[in-house]
């Protein structure tokens, strides 16, 4: 299933406006002699292998003034070091207020897609409903002005501030055994069940044995040979060090709580344990940390921990985990 976000260029509220070089004045005495630019933050992108940093985008905008139209079609926007570059130039028309919506990245994934209605001025990005993320997949992230931009602000030349946030939700659950025990526990598979879909709820079943028949419905799979023991993957004690699945998840509201079933081995000998997550929902922007806590027989304790994603780019000077480094 899919689920649709929309991004309405006109009807949202505050943009910054900041600097952009002087250029020859174009022909139109409405037009300021100020191109329009973009500046962006940096984004960390939600990869597991890499803290990599948006380095294009697309946006779209829509001035509205005596003659209303489209200023930017899905234009591409390159990062040439610290200045982010586009071609041809557009230049800021006094007579007209100008709203601009941005997504990356640019190029729509498996399983993803953007358009845009120019009579509505709406775009509308669709993402699969469920998705797992193991180092090809990549985050969605979007920006608005936020509001009507009239005039460039002189003091910063008439660039546009972005600041992108994520569309996703991040799903991250860890499988640990008591320390105390002395059982060697095998990681098998992890069965997800009243996962809200389109249309209902579905069932999600990830298999740690055999990778090449594990069955994803409506989900995109990349290369997964991190699960390619037969016997399946060890469970430790230290939750840094055990199976862990991540994932990216379109933000939903459910009537039921996530039910997750592990199946697993203790010394060669199959069990398997279901535990109430208590999620009923996944807010966009937000790492829902779910730790599994095998228990005697097929007792299973779970923790929540819910937080904001931690934006660490490269170079950054604090010290952080692993895992938060890649936004995880």
């Amino acid at each position: 299933m899919r689920a649709r976000t929309y991004i309405y260029i006109m009807g949202m509220a505050a943009l910054t406006l900041q600097g952009c070089n002087r250029n020859s004045h174009p022909s139109d005495p409405n037009v300021e002699q100020h191109a329009i630019g973009m500046v962006a933050q940096s984004v960390t992108r939600a990869l597991i292998e890499d803290a990599d940093v948006l380095s294009e985008f697309a946006v779209y905008g829509y001035k509205q003034g005596p003659v209303s139209q489209m200023v930017f079609a899905n234009q591409l926007v390159t990062r040439n070091g610290s200045v982010w570059e586009y071609t041809p130039k557009k230049y800021w028309d006094s007579s007209a207020i100008f709203y601009f919506a941005a997504y990356a990245p640019a190029t729509a994934q498996d399983g993803c897609s953007y358009t845009h209605n120019d009579a509505t001025r709406t775009l509308t990005i669709t993402l699969p409903q469920w998705q797992l993320i193991d180092g090809t997949e990549t985050d969605v992230v979007v920006a608005t002005s936020q509001g009507a931009a009239t005039t460039y602000l002189n003091t910063y030349g008439g660039q546009v501030d972005l600041t992108f946030n994520h569309l996703y939700a991040q799903l991250v659950v860890r499988v640990v055994r008591g320390a105390t025990f002395q059982n060697t526990y095998k990681l098998k598979s992890l069965e997800y069940t009243n996962v809200p879909t389109a249309d209902g709820t579905a069932t999600y079943t990830l298999d740690y044995t055999t990778p090449a028949s594990s069955a994803w419905s409506g989900v995109v799979l990349g290369s997964m040979n991190a699960y390619s023991n037969a016997d399946g993957e060890v469970i430790n004690s230290n939750p840094e060090d055990t199976p862990t699945a991540k994932h990216l998840v379109v933000p939903f509201t459910g009537s039921s709580n996530i039910q997750v079933k592990v199946g697993y081995t203790a010394n060669g000998n199959p069990s398997e344990g279901t535990a109430d997550t208590g999620i009923t929902q996944l807010e966009a922007g937000k790492r829902y940390v779910l730790t599994l806590s095998l228990g005697d027989g097929a007792t299973i304790t779970p923790s929540l921990d819910i937080e904001q994603w931690i934006e660490v780019q490269d170079g950054q000077d604090i010290e952080v985990d692993e895992d938060d480094k890649h936004n995880w």
